[in-house]
């Protein structure tokens, strides 16, 4: 709880410093977006902390309020579940796949939002939840792991239908994190005093990979952007 609660509070501030520097809270441009850090072809030049802070930055009120709703409802689930540092990295890991996908895809697509890490928590849960050897009943797991494919699924869909929604973004989380998940089930299956070395281990593994990642999609797509 304490990493869910910290995650939505740098997203309030944030957008409250937005807007206490005069960017609309309903409608802020994309130069203004752009000089706060959000994802843009720059990041496959020298700026690839935007993967870092695009993800931290709304792009209007009912975008904030929308994405910490679902952020306090999978992300309470996800730090019970994992702990707080696996918790913290993984919805960093999440985030930056999300970004990823959409600099492989969509270069040159501007886009800002906590819906890629959202959605790689959801991905987290579900293979998580379905693989590890939990000690909870495994009908009590089943309604949960619903709601969370169902969550999933409808969003993916409402993506499609609106054009302005990234949901290549929400698609690189989601497969970042089922992939967590699915690498964490087996060290969640162990007693909780045998899970910390394992737990570093997959996350270095995942950030290697993600630094895989931005290495080839800057060099298949940085060189035709710069």
């Amino acid at each position: 709880m304490p990493v869910t609660v910290a995650f939505i509070a740098i997203n309030v501030l944030i957008f409250l410093a937005m807007v206490v520097r005069g960017i609309s809270p309903l409608n802020p441009t994309g130069q203004q977006l752009l000089d706060w850090g959000a994802l843009s072809p720059l990041a496959l030049g020298d700026q690839w902390w935007r993967l870092f802070t695009s993800m931290f930055l709304h792009i209007g009120v009912i975008h904030l309020a929308l994405n910490m709703w679902c952020l306090w409802n999978l992300g309470l689930l996800a730090e019970s579940l994992l702990g707080r540092w696996t918790y913290l990295a993984s919805y960093l890991a999440t985030g930056v796949g999300a970004g990823l996908l959409s600099l492989a895809l969509k270069p040159l697509r501007l886009s800002a939002g906590a819906s890629g890490a959202v959605f790689g928590l959801a991905g987290v849960l579900l293979t998580a939840l379905y693989f590890a050897k939990l000690a909870i009943p495994r009908s009590a797991l089943q309604s949960t792991i619903r709601s969370v494919a169902l969550f999933a699924f409808y969003n993916l869909v409402i993506g499609f239908s609106i054009p302005a929604i990234n949901n290549t973004a929400h698609l690189g989380g989601l497969v970042t994190g089922l992939l967590i998940g699915l690498a964490m089930a087996p060290v969640l299956s162990r007693p909780k005093d045998q899970r910390a070395n394992a737990k570093f281990a997959v996350m270095t593994v995942t950030f290697l990979l993600l630094l895989g990642g931005l290495l080839a999609v800057r060099h298949i797509n940085g060189n035709s952007l710069f």
